[in-house]
């Protein structure tokens, strides 16, 4: 019993440490192509792209050591029946009950390292990548500006001017920008301006124009102001502006807001099935017969992605109440869990695994 338990458990350890690593090659790959597209249409900072990858990856590893683990007891239990393992573990007089320990030592070791990253670790990359983000858009789309000169950012998708002293020349043009945006690009002129510098630095403009230009039209509207300010080098947002994704779990817990509650029950929610779909695995592939491996596997993913696609839309088709949340996940991991005491019990009265057992012991 105590080779099984080992076996088992290493081989899974092994193999999800495996698939692990190839989804995590295939997820930087697929995402530094989508930061690099970024970076050249000036929303990203170039400098800055492999801290944001290295962030990404942290944000999603709960995802990836989840699915890892589930995939990696599908591959394991596949090979043993095709390796003919299981009879010989049959034979040997261990049952379906035999794999109850190193099955559930599995399942908790994926829900403590999924719950780890859930609780901590992609909160805090989800804090560390909005702090990133506003920092580039603090220095590239409101730029410091130097009096006299011309200053470009964004990888050229920011032009500003700006000159402090007004000129007796009524026609002159103190302040001038140009942002070029998604769908437009927009124009500002002003005569004369002053800098203010008050919890950031702020842009005080008088007497100017606006001009924004379609990127499909030839056309363009104007807007004339009087007085306009624009803020610049603005203070990075306060711990409470966090995204909720972003959020301690000791301040959900704290919390009375719904937002931050339901976050806090996805948190719990998504470790939770981590759990309950190992143990299905097991349950649903467990056999000492090859007859319908295929099948098998195929219906163990397509149970995976429907227990995580329920748990999703149950969140997002909420309307803000934790209580009706926690009650339709509640019906959701209920009938996952009574699919899982129904392969129990499934595969404890399948007879294949006892007759040769009991001609051994005879």
């Amino acid at each position: 019993m105590r080779i099984l338990n080992r076996t088992l458990v290493s081989e899974t350890v092994v193999s999800s440490a495996l698939i692990a690593l190839a989804t995590t090659g295939i997820f930087i790959v697929i995402k530094v192509v989508e930061l690099l597209k970024q970076a050249v249409e000036g929303r990203l900072p170039t400098d800055g792209l492999w801290i944001l990858l290295a962030l990404n990856l942290i944000n999603y590893m709960d995802i990836v050591i989840g699915a890892a683990v589930y995939i990696a007891v599908l591959v394991v239990l596949a090979r043993w029946n095709r390796e003919q393992m299981m009879v010989i573990y049959a034979t040997s007089g261990i049952g379906p009950s035999g794999f109850l320990m190193p099955a559930g030592v599995i399942a908790l070791m994926a829900m403590c390292v999924v719950g780890y990253f859930s609780f901590a670790m992609s909160p805090y990359a989800n804090r560390m990548i909005q702090q990133e983000l506003e920092l580039f858009r603090s220095q590239a789309d409101l730029v410091p500006v130097e009096q006299g000169q011309f200053s470009v950012s964004g990888n050229g998708r920011s032009v500003v001017y700006f000159a402090n002293n007004p000129s007796e020349d009524p026609s002159s043009i103190q302040y001038f920008s140009v942002v070029y945006k998604d769908d437009a690009t927009e124009v500002t002129t002003a005569r004369s301006g002053r800098i203010e510098e008050k919890g950031g630095e702020t842009l005080h403009l008088a007497t100017g124009k606006r001009y924004l230009l379609s990127q499909d039209s030839t056309s363009y509207e104007l807007t004339e102001f009087d007085t306009l300010v624009a803020q610049f080098r603005a203070p990075l947002s306060s711990q409470s502006s966090l995204h909720t994704r972003g959020k301690p779990t000791a301040d959900l817990i704290a919390s009375k807001s719904p937002e931050d509650q339901i976050e806090l029950i996805w948190r719990c929610s998504r470790t939770l099935m981590i759990f309950v779909v190992v143990l299905l695995a097991f349950g649903l592939n467990l056999s000492p017969t090859r007859q319908g491996a295929g099948a098998k596997l195929i219906g163990a993913i397509v149970i995976y992605f429907a227990y995580s696609n329920l748990l999703g839309f149950v969140i997002k088709s909420g309307d803000g109440n934790p209580l009706e949340s926690v009650m339709f996940l509640g019906l959701v991991h209920g009938a996952f869990i009574a699919l899982l005491i129904w392969s129990v019990i499934r595969t404890s009265r399948n007879k294949l695994f006892f007759p040769r057992a009991t001609m051994v012991k005879s």
